[in-house]
């Protein structure tokens, strides 16, 4: 529940039990089951959400009150009985559409009547009714419709328990239109007379090219790896602060189970890594990925820490960079902040808690592992924010180490040792983004043409400006943290030549932008 913030959209109660041998009890032996999945509805499902329970005869005083209050909780509701649902049986399913505000009264009178009825439940003591009878009649419109409904689906219940007997009577009995209906169904669904057969989804480069047709004129910007930052001047790599972002990394190379790649999701566990020198996909193993069908997202895997000294444990989770497909929705064109609120999003929603341990590990890392999407940081950020949010933690072996915080919901928070910052362009390459000091406001230069528009004059500024995945993802840029004195805010060490410091972006920045560090 914590997860969802205000409640879940959609509770489904499908909750039952052997009846064998007592089915014409099963309505008042159901009764506190029904109960219970209600106020667990009313519990969790945020307003506005939706409840589907599965019941059965609804003729008792109880069964109909719970239905009652049902119908005040949400503002639609619904008895039905699906053509799946088999004819000769007394199911039938409560649908309740868009649930009502302030339900927290008749939630705890619920509370209360299954407190009594556990109580109660050996003293030969029953609950024979929710709301009294009289209540029910006043409300003509809900009491008509309960006894339609009843109406409706005994009498089909009865046509079905007839033609059963019928048929057990006389075993040379067939029914003509079986087949004639069965055509006219598959005829009006398009569906092919046959056995159900399922799709092969093919190897990876089959399924990437049904999956994504734009996917050949990407692979020569995909297939590049990284560019480094190997200088300390940074004007030339940095034209224009305002045109890059970045994510903490938690791992300097890409290599073994500490991949930073992008990868193709097919279904379930069946994930691939691209492979940059030969452009090919290459069966994830080592690491046990989830993702859904129609996935292409950049990704790194990271050793996030959980407590502090002897008791840590390592819990290797997958860090979304970017994304191009989101199961399926391709996101490719949007600009990089809509990406990355997309792929928190995505995220969440794949996010489940930790099933269990992998068989040959102690460290905690999860059977499959979780997933959650980079935060994104705008690079004038990096000193008062990101490099402030930092704090100091007990490992396991060796020193101490600044730490990246990630909070959790649920468990416990845990961090990660950043290894390096990835710089990501959101701006196009033709673009540079610039602030005017007379109108205060951004403009965009063209480098090409030389010159300047404000995003009004622009016919559609996002899609002409922002870049699109391939762009963000070919100009990215990695400050790999190779010594433990390049991020100290003050350098009393020897600084070598070819290496950029933390004291490099304060200077740059105070330097071009004015900024100055608290």
């Amino acid at each position: 529940m914590t997860q969802t913030e205000t409640g879940v959209h959609l509770m489904m109660a499908d909750g039952g039990f052997s009846v064998e041998g007592h089915q014409n009890e099963q309505e008042i032996l159901s009764k506190q089951l029904y109960l219970c999945q209600l106020i667990v509805a009313l519990a969790i499902v945020r307003p506005e959400g939706h409840f589907v329970m599965k019941v059965f005869d609804l003729f008792t005083p109880f069964s109909v009150g719970l239905i009652y209050l049902a119908y005040r909780c949400f503002r639609e509701i619904s008895i039905c009985k699906p053509n799946s649902s088999r004819p000769a049986n007394s199911e039938r399913y409560l649908v309740c559409k868009w649930k009502l505000p302030k339900t927290d009264l008749i939630q705890r009178h619920l509370q209360d009547v299954n407190s009594q009825m556990f109580n109660c439940s050996k003293k030969n003591i029953d609950t024979l009714e929710l709301v009294s009878e009289e209540v029910l009649r006043e409300d003509a419109t809900f009491f008509d419709y309960v006894c339609t409904s009843n109406n409706t689906i005994g009498a089909n219940q009865i046509t079905a328990l007839l033609k059963i007997a019928a048929y057990c009577k006389n075993r040379d009995l067939a029914e003509t239109r079986q087949m004639e209906v069965k055509q006219k169904c598959l005829a009006m669904w398009k569906l092919p007379d046959g056995i159900r057969k399922f799709a092969n989804k093919g190897d990876p480069d089959q399924y990437v090219q049904k999956l994504y047709k734009e996917w050949n004129n990407l692979t020569k910007e995909v297939c590049q790896v990284e560019k480094k930052l190997q200088h300390s001047e940074l004007k030339p790599y940095f034209q224009s602060a305002y045109d890059w972002c970045f994510v903490p990394l938690g791992n300097a190379e890409s290599s073994g189970k500490n991949i930073r790649t992008i990868l193709l999701g097919k279904g379930g566990k069946e994930v691939y890594r691209l492979d940059t020198k030969p452009c090919s996909w290459i069966p994830m193993t080592d690491v046990p990925i989830e993702l859904p069908h129609g996935t292409i997202i950049y990704a790194e895997i990271v050793r996030e820490l959980q407590g502090q000294g002897k008791s840590q444990i390592v819990i290797n989770t997958l860090h979304i960079i970017d994304g191009l497909l989101l199961g399926g929705e391709n996101i490719r064109k949007l600009p990089l902040r809509q990406r990355m609120a997309r792929c928190q999003l995505f995220a969440k929603a794949l996010n489940k808690p930790l099933k269990g341990m992998n068989a040959d590990s102690t460290n905690g890392s999860a059977v499959t592992v979780q997933i959650r999407a980079k935060k994104l940081y705008n690079l004038l950020e990096i000193e008062n924010v990101f490099f402030k949010s930092l704090e100091m933690y007990k490992l396991k072996t060796g020193p101490p180490r600044l730490g990246y915080r990630l909070r959790n919901v649920i468990d416990a928070d845990r961090f990660y040792v950043p290894h390096g910052l990835l710089f990501l362009k959101e701006i196009k390459p033709e673009y540079l983004k610039s602030r005017s000091t007379k109108r205060n406001m951004f403009y965009y230069f063209n480098v090409k043409t030389n010159l300047s528009r404000y995003p009004e004059q622009f016919e559609n500024y996002e899609e002409e400006t922002m870049a699109m995945f391939e762009e963000t993802f070919h100009s990215r840029l990695l400050w790999k943290w190779e010594l433990v004195h390049q991020v100290n805010a003050q350098m009393t060490e020897a600084r070598s030549s070819d290496t950029v410091y933390r004291v490099d972006f304060r200077q740059y920045l105070e330097k071009h932008y004015g900024q100055s560090v608290n």
